[in-house]
């Protein structure tokens, strides 16, 4: 086991830490667990349709399909994203998955892109405060599907 040290910008207090043994990695893995791609669009997916069921029954149907259209804009180019990087022929080498991963982000892009460009040829009328509410909504679960297991694990929510 070899121990290091390392000053703290914090206090001036030297950190000591050591390379983790098998087991200890094993633990620290198994106390951190990773989140899915596909559960965070399933949650993506979900607050898109309560978003637009909500706005449905509360309001114009307008605006929930504008909300709804702007979710989509979000979320399809993330399913098509997911399921160009998680293929297996793009993980065959360091090289391929990074250009895997680059191209599929440029798709991604340009679906998006290409959606809230046709977005006044789709509805009319739209509603775009609506559209970009739905998109920016969905956009941030993202965010707080990465957090989440960490506000466990610091035990912020009590769930």
């Amino acid at each position: 086991m070899t121990k290091h040290s390392a000053s703290n910008s914090y206090s001036d207090s030297p950190l000591q830490w050591h390379q983790l043994s098998a087991q200890e990695a094993e633990l620290l893995r198994q106390s951190q667990p990773g989140i899915s791609i596909w559960q965070v669009l399933g949650l993506q997916f979900l607050i898109s349709l309560c978003g637009t069921l909500l706005l449905w029954a509360a309001a114009s149907n307008v605006l929930a399909a504008s909300w709804a259209y702007g979710a989509m804009t979000c979320l399809l180019p993330n399913v098509v994203f997911a399921r160009g990087v998680t293929r297996r022929w793009t993980a065959h080498d360091a090289l391929t998955s990074t250009a895997s991963f680059f191209l599929w982000e440029l798709v991604k892009w340009a679906l998006a892109l290409a959606m809230m460009l046709a977005a006044p040829r789709v509805l009319n009328p739209l509603n775009w405060p609506g559209l970009l509410l739905g998109c920016f909504v969905v956009f941030k679960v993202q965010w707080v599907v990465m957090a989440w297991p960490y506000a466990k694990i610091q035990g912020f929510t009590k769930l």
